[in-house]
């Protein structure tokens, strides 16, 4: 069977969504089976772009198209000729595009049922992957040992070689007597063999030192972390019992890691809240990368990291294992893509807080306990009170200025001497605040005091003790 078209793709398709409208089967058979070579990503991409379009021309249909889309992705998704793989990618389009229509509260047993789907359509590509990477796997096994005996059949012919100049050396150092001299073409004849072994042997030496033997332990994984996801927020943060160095021992255990080429940690690392993570992250050599104070800090976070994590993809191809050191449920569209290039992905993260559509669209899942730190409140020697709070707690219990805290507060100037008393060397601006009443404003966050101004004049700011 063969369509005639200017576009044959968009005919190809819109004949598929006829036959499947009208329920018959066979017929939808019989143009996929004519048709195997198209069944591809561009088709897939086709589907996306006419049922957008569709959707926005036609909203009154939109419920009707969908339906059909539903019934050839559920189709796609079990069809058992040509490339399972692009089947998929076309049913998982399918299944994506039209969530679009079927939301939650309008159509809960629909918007059910198309997820349970896609969420079967994730499971099956990743055994497909899982698969392929095994194939890879072997295939690097058997090329290294293939390489390995080639070198060291060069070894040995280099090795007789020398063995053989050496032997000829003897001769010629034994042969010096006049009888020998006399036979001058004898000894030419040894000379130039003496010459020919010289330049195989350097031939030999160029051709073993050109070649690069396949590190099958070769650096193969990155490792993303979004701090703010780990510690449940940057404003109260909850600073459980962990250690990047359990979590990498964590990862290390995973049978597809070898070895970790590349750590990134994305935080607003000027808050003085997250200095507790500073040595750590020093001691085990992961990255910290700023992100700024901008409105919405979370989402600049996802996007630094899924930015990175494709430009990895792209600048280092060797990379095969991407670690997502996060729950949140917005990076399920970034391990999407990654499975696209043929890459391994893994989340790190507590389990109860982890997105189930990010856990479901993943290979591995790595679950760290979650052990909260027993802390005093009596206490200002703990290692867990940081400077500024060891000053705010001062601030609170100095009963001349707690008293002025709570009635009218105190001029924030006031308070940077003491901060510069207290603290050997400080400098709010190496903590990454231009203003003194910038820094001052974050260390409250989430604590009793508060920044406010006189009299509404932002130019007079005191620090006060909320009621």
């Amino acid at each position: 069977m063969s369509i005639a078209s200017g576009n044959y793709e968009q005919n190809l398709l819109l004949n598929l969504l006829k036959a499947t409208a009208s329920q018959k089967n066979e017929e939808v058979r019989e143009f996929l089976q004519a048709n195997l070579d198209k069944l591809n990503d561009e088709f897939a991409l086709q589907l996306r772009q006419w049922t957008k379009e569709q959707f926005t021309k036609n909203p009154a249909k939109a419920i009707g198209i969908a339906k059909v889309i539903y019934n050839f992705s559920q189709f796609l998704h079990h069809f058992e000729l040509g490339n399972p793989a692009s089947n998929l990618e076309i049913a998982i389009a399918g299944y994506e595009i039209i969530l679009h229509n079927f939301n939650r509260e309008s159509f809960p047993k629909d918007w059910d049922t198309i997820q349970q789907a896609l969420v079967d359509a994730y499971q099956k590509r990743q055994k497909i992957l899982f698969h392929n990477v095994n194939s890879l796997k072997q295939n690097i096994i058997d090329n290294h040992f293939d390489i390995k005996n080639i070198t060291d059949n060069l070894h040995q012919e280099l090795q007789q070689a020398k063995l053989e100049i050496e032997d000829l050396k003897t001769q010629i150092s034994q042969s010096k007597t006049k009888a020998f001299l006399d036979n001058y073409q004898d000894l030419s004849g040894v000379i130039n063999e003496v010459r020919e072994l010289k330049q195989r042997q350097f031939l030999l030496e160029e051709f073993a030192s050109n070649i690069k033997i396949t590190n099958i332990d070769q650096f193969n994984t990155a490792v993303l972390y979004d701090i703010e996801n780990l510690t449940m927020g940057s404003s109260n943060p909850d600073f459980d019992k962990f250690s990047f160095e359990t979590i990498q021992q964590k990862i290390e255990e995973i049978s597809v890691v070898k070895n970790i080429a590349f750590q990134y940690a994305y935080a607003d690392w000027t808050n003085p809240k997250f200095k507790v993570f500073k040595k750590q992250t020093q001691e085990i050599g992961i990255e910290t990368i700023q992100i700024f104070d901008l409105p919405n800090k979370k989402n600049s976070a996802d996007i630094h990291l899924a930015i990175d994590a494709i430009d990895l993809v792209h600048s280092k191809p060797s990379l095969q294992v991407f670690v997502i050191v996060s729950g949140d449920g917005g990076f399920a569209s970034l391990v999407n893509k990654l499975h696209k290039y043929g890459k391994v992905v893994i989340i790190c993260a507590y389990e109860k807080q982890t997105s189930k559509v990010l856990s479901a669209v993943c290979d591995q899942k790595i679950w760290l306990s979650k052990t909260k730190v027993e802390t005093s409140k009596n206490t200002e020697k703990s290692e867990l009170i940081s400077d500024y709070q060891k000053v705010l707690q001062y601030l609170k219990t100095h009963k001349h200025y707690r008293s002025s805290l709570i009635k009218n507060g105190i001029n924030i100037s006031k308070i940077l001497p003491i901060f510069k008393e207290k603290i050997k060397g400080f400098d709010y601006k190496k903590e990454g605040h231009q203003t003194w009443k910038k820094y001052l404003k974050s260390i409250c966050t989430g604590t009793e005091f508060e920044i406010v101004e006189l009299n509404g004049d932002k130019t007079k700011s005191l620090l006060k003790i909320k009621k």
